[in-house]
């Protein structure tokens, strides 16, 4: 398996995607038409894309890994549990900030919790557990070092490598 590529930030990056304290990342977003049910309210399904969309965010801003570099290359980190509650409802247009942070570091699993706030509070909370896949071979395989070493400089709070 190739080594996971870095991402730099760069301009790019705005408010929107931001380390916010030690074991916390957080990303801002906005309730799109798409997101939503004939009701104006994300129809529940859709936070599953949102949590993906989240977590490209957090490995790329967050981690400082080439996200799309890594999945086109060596590995992939799907979801493969996912356990949330569905507080009060998130309408179109409102601005929202999804919370990570890393709960578990596991051989080949990363277990993570992601909270979705409003102005009114939180919205959801999940539980997501991903995995790491040799894209080669289909196949969990363990976190690779340098993953590794990010998610528990991250966990730490410890500034990570540009």
């Amino acid at each position: 398996m190739q080594a996971i590529p870095s991402f730099t930030a760069g301009k790019a990056l705005s408010v929107g995607a931001r380390v916010d304290g030690p074991n916390r990342f957080v990303s801002t977003r906005q309730i799109r038409f798409g997101h939503c049910d004939p009701a104006a309210i994300v129809f529940y399904p859709q936070y599953v894309l949102l949590f993906h969309e989240v977590q490209e965010d957090f490995f790329q801003y967050g981690l400082g890994v080439n996200y799309h570099s890594m999945i086109d290359g060596s590995c992939s980190v799907p979801i493969v549990k996912l356990d949330a509650v569905f507080h009060r409802p998130s309408r179109m247009g409102e601005v929202v900030d999804f919370v990570v942070s890393i709960e578990a570091i596991g051989n080949s699993s990363i277990t993570t919790s992601f909270k979705c706030f409003g102005t009114d509070g939180l919205r959801v909370s999940a539980n997501l557990k991903f995995v790491v896949v040799d894209s080669a071979v289909h196949r969990t395989v363990p976190i690779p070092r340098d993953l590794h070493s990010r998610l528990e400089q991250f966990q730490r709070g410890a500034s990570r490598r540009q």
